[in-house]
């Protein structure tokens, strides 16, 4: 179960980066 929930923990760091990328290029991108 451990290793599930660092698996899932680390899937949506991921995923805050991805998000996070993004918004700053489109933000760049409109600017």
């Amino acid at each position: 179960m451990a290793s599930i929930n660092t698996i899932v923990k680390r899937r949506q760091y991921i995923w805050l980066g991805i998000v996070v990328a993004g918004a700053a290029a489109a933000i760049g991108g409109g600017l």
